[in-house]
């Protein structure tokens, strides 16, 4: 934060719930403040969704949001070149997919070609070369950029594994792997269905995200749990308020996603995830780990070519 209010640079790299979204609110808040304003950058639509309601929240009609398939509130954006010359900070959330192959490059680019008066807020939580970045960030962009480092977690993250038993598998405090407590879990009675059951219909965990290997086990598990949970009148609710959207799977507090998800239902999965709602997801929808769901479970241990 000292950095900003000084018109610097920063890259920060803390752990999951360590306040990382607090010091991009600051840049917000100096920003129009000053009469500026600040481009928010993450790296996937469901992330992006996500983030533009938590802003708005804080921020009434003063957010816009533009993805691939949705543009929101455009006039409370920067779209032109000549706009720029308001935009105080630009924040990148989850910076460190500019390692990604595919898509790192553009951020790369955007990195390199901002105007020099813009400021950087580079975000992660596992960026692995923290100092590095900000080192190149001075040298490409001849300014000032500090690397801040936090290791310690202000949230446990606990690993359970549970079968007809629940154990501990990676102590909390070290974060060694329990290989002892991991030889007592065997296949029993219960079945994964049942074990999502205990899960979302304790409140402490929910929400929460299970997933699945497959899209066929997604669905299914999604089905099944429909049948025991229903929201009906808080999902009716969000399907009037998002009108047009398809909406033939928002039957109950359980969802499931595939890979190709509808677009135009991430804000009424957004709502829904605050709502102890439980989302069943494939793998291929990683991206969502960056979600901020109570709890995360995987169906198995392992998957097609090998082990997670």
């Amino acid at each position: 934060m000292l950095a900003l209010a000084h018109a610097e640079s920063a890259v920060v790299a803390a752990p999951t719930s360590a306040g990382k979204t607090v010091v991009g609110e600051f840049a917000m808040v100096q920003a129009l403040d000053g009469g500026g304003s600040v481009i928010f950058c993450s790296p996937t639509k469901a992330l992006s969704n996500q983030k533009f309601l938590d802003f708005y929240k804080l921020f009434p009609q003063k957010v816009g949001l533009l993805t691939g398939d949705v543009s929101i509130s455009r006039r409370s954006m920067l779209c032109h070149h000549a706009d720029f010359e308001r935009v105080k900070t630009v924040i990148f959330d989850e910076v460190h997919y500019i390692g990604d192959t595919e898509r790192g490059s553009v951020w790369e680019e955007a990195i390199i070609l901002l105007p020099a008066h813009v400021n950087l807020l580079c975000l992660s939580a596992t960026v692995p070369n923290c100092l590095d970045l900000a080192g190149w960030i001075c040298q490409t962009r001849h300014c000032v950029c500090h690397a801040v480092v936090k290791q310690s977690r202000p949230t446990p993250l606990r690993v359970y594994g549970i079968a007809d038993i629940t154990c501990l598998l990676v102590d909390t405090e070290s974060g060694t792997f329990l290989e002892d407590n991991f030889q007592k879990l065997h296949p029993g009675e219960r079945s994964a269905e049942d074990i999502l059951h205990g899960i979302a219909a304790n409140t402490r965990l929910t929400p929460a995200l299970a997933f699945m290997f497959s899209k066929v086990a997604c669905q299914t598990f999604a089905l099944a749990l429909g049948k025991r949970f229903n929201q009906a009148e808080v999902v009716a609710s969000l399907i009037a308020e998002y009108h047009g959207a398809r909406t033939s799977r928002l039957k109950g507090a359980i969802k499931f996603w595939a890979s190709k998800k509808i677009a135009r239902l991430c804000p009424i999965t957004s709502h829904l995830r605050t709502d102890q709602a439980q989302q069943i997801c494939s793998l291929t929808t990683e991206a969502l780990l960056h979600l901020p769901e109570e709890d995360r479970g995987l169906e198995q241990a392992t998957m097609w070519g090998g082990y997670v």
